[in-house]
């Protein structure tokens, strides 16, 4: 693992204050602590490392000082490093979704999303608006993913029950956020309220779209 400069302040700091726990430490060591919790210091945490620092302090310490310290370093420093993998896995799936929307406007089929669900949407004011459609149907179930040819930021992924009647179109952007939700029910269509249940069925469409369009070790 490769370590910029400012890891030195930061075992420096953490070592004074894990050894002496003197005051003007404290205040270094929490600096430092928030800072690496924050992402603000610019630097990687060497974990196997602080676990040796912090095995050979408990070794020289017996009172209380020493472990309630560690306990502020283990409580900063994990949920950080946890976090770092959660930012990547999100990012990479972030960016397969953004290939995905891109192959789509490139390859799509020419279509229109007619006035009224547009306009739901937010998307035009009682118009058309042209897409580039990439199509799945399985029995009954039509799955599609539309990206709008006036703003590619503008992306609409669809679910049409056609035995029911029934249409759920979820507004994103090549980011992959949840940014509007319409439901089409016995062909009445409105704006619904985003719940729980929605988000994971948008997740599960967006994997069906990704997996399809941009799958893992592709890079185009």
């Amino acid at each position: 693992m490769k370590f910029l400069p400012s890891r030195r302040f930061a075992d420096e700091s953490v070592r004074a204050t894990l050894e002496s726990g003197s005051k003007f430490a404290g205040r270094n060591a929490r600096a430092t602590l928030e800072m690496v919790y924050k992402g603000q210091a610019g630097f990687f945490v060497d974990l196997e490392a602080l676990e040796g620092l912090v095995a050979r302090v408990i070794r020289r310490r017996s009172n209380g000082l020493g472990l309630i310290v560690v306990l502020i370093l283990s409580a900063a420093i994990l949920p950080a490093a946890a976090g770092q993998g959660q930012h990547s896995s999100r990012s990479h799936a972030q960016g397969r979704f953004a290939r995905a929307a891109d192959k789509t406007f490139r390859e799509g089929l020419q279509a229109k999303l007619p006035p009224h669900l547009s306009t739901l949407l937010g998307l035009s004011a009682e118009e058309d608006c042209p897409v580039m459609q990439g199509v799945v149907r399985t029995g009954n179930v039509v799955q599609g993913f539309d990206v709008s040819v006036r703003n590619k930021n503008d992306i609409v992924l669809f679910v049409v029950d056609e035995s029911a009647n029934d249409q759920t179109l979820y507004l994103t952007s090549p980011a992959g956020t949840l940014r509007k939700l319409v439901s089409v029910k016995a062909g009445e269509g409105d704006v619904a309220r985003i719940t729980d249940k929605d988000r994971k069925a948008f997740e599960k469409e967006k994997r069906f779209w990704v997996d399809r369009l941009a799958p893992v070790g592709t890079s185009k």
